[in-house]
Parts: structure tokens; sequence; C-alpha cells
């Protein structure tokens, strides 16, 4: 592979640092122009040279869209003189909100998970757009008035949205029945299946 040379100083490089010191995160273009003091728009020329240098990878992810997240030869790369100023890491993003950052969050071990069948279900509920990780949960879920908790309340935003895209992949399912979540104290949720009520 060629050596790899950015500009010090330049918005590639200060993304690249970023993205090092935060490993395992992901930002759209109106975050990076938060952190770079760009316009949304720039995003995409002013890191080619870092994505042309496989510092930083551009993917399609569901919920940001476009976004960038470090590349393949982040961690053996060795910033040139420049060097970046302490940066605070922000906190989670909620799912559903335009933020320009979202967190990985680990895959949930159903083996550690309560399934149940009569937990009276929390009456809020949250919106938010498509995501099909967590299908093994819903799975679960055989016939209505049963439910999954104990899941920390860090997943409550990630289920809701993967609750929606599972059913949409099922027609069927989703004209007899809801998936919902809830927050079922401070520190964990759970999700229902719920019977849809006819007329």
């Amino acid at each position: 592979m060629p050596e790899i040379s950015l500009e010090a100083g330049s918005a590639a490089e200060r993304a690249a640092l970023h993205f090092r010191a935060n490993p395992g995160l992901m930002m759209d273009r109106h975050g990076l122009a938060k952190l770079l003091g760009i316009t949304p728009p720039m995003a995409e020329s002013v890191l080619e040279p870092a994505v042309n240098q496989q510092l930083i990878t551009i993917i399609s992810d569901p919920e940001l869209g476009r976004a960038w997240r470090a590349g393949p030869r982040l961690a053996t790369w060795t910033a040139g003189c420049w060097t970046a100023p302490a940066v605070a890491k922000p906190p989670p993003a909620k799912v559903e909100q335009r933020g320009g950052v979202r967190r990985i969050l680990p895959p949930l071990d159903l083996t550690k998970l309560k399934v149940s069948a009569d937990l009276p279900r929390p009456q809020a509920a949250m919106k938010g757009k498509g995501l099909t990780r967590h299908d093994h949960i819903f799975d679960t879920l055989a016939k209505d008035g049963m439910s999954v908790s104990g899941i920390p309340r860090a997943y409550r935003g990630a289920l809701n949205s993967a609750a929606l895209s599972y059913l949409s992949a099922r027609p069927k399912l989703k004209a007899r029945c809801k998936l919902q979540v809830r927050t079922v104290d401070a520190n964990t949720c759970g999700v229902w299946r719920v019977a849809i009520e006819t007329a």
C-alpha cells in the first residue's frame, strides 16, 4: 500500500483523528459539518483524501443514510505534526433524531433476557425508522400477549425501529398484531406482541 499523506490540520486529518479517538463511531454529513465547521454538502469533498487512502470508509446506514466511519488503515496511520484538540465524546445520539451520530450497540444475548406471557405492558410508545438487527428477539414472541423484558434501556429506540421493519417484511403478521417497545423501569425496556383489535 502507498504511504498515507494528509495535509496537516486539514478537515480530512481532523476527521480521521476524531474517528480514531472514537472507535465504532459513525457520522453523517450533518454530524461531520458540526465537527469540522463546514456545510453538510462539503463533507464528501473535504473527506475525499482520507477516503481515498482508506483512513475513513463511506457506508450506507439504515438510520443515517450515507455515513462515514473509521477505515481499515486508520489504526496503523501516524498523523502529521498537527495535533487534534481535545474533543469531548458526544453522548450517544437518540436513533430517531437527526444529529449525525449513532453509536453501534452490540447484539442482544437472548439467553440473558426474560420471555413471558403475563408481564403488564407500560403505556408510552416511540416512533422510528426501520432496522432489523433484532429479528431474533421478535421471533421469540410466538403469540399475542408474549413479551421480552430485561433489555437495557439503551436499546429502546433501536428495537422500536427494528419492530417496524420486522412487521413490514411480514405483512400477514402485521395485519394481526403490533410489536410495541416500552420502558419498564429506569434501566430496562421490553417488547410486547399485541393483537390488533378488529371491529
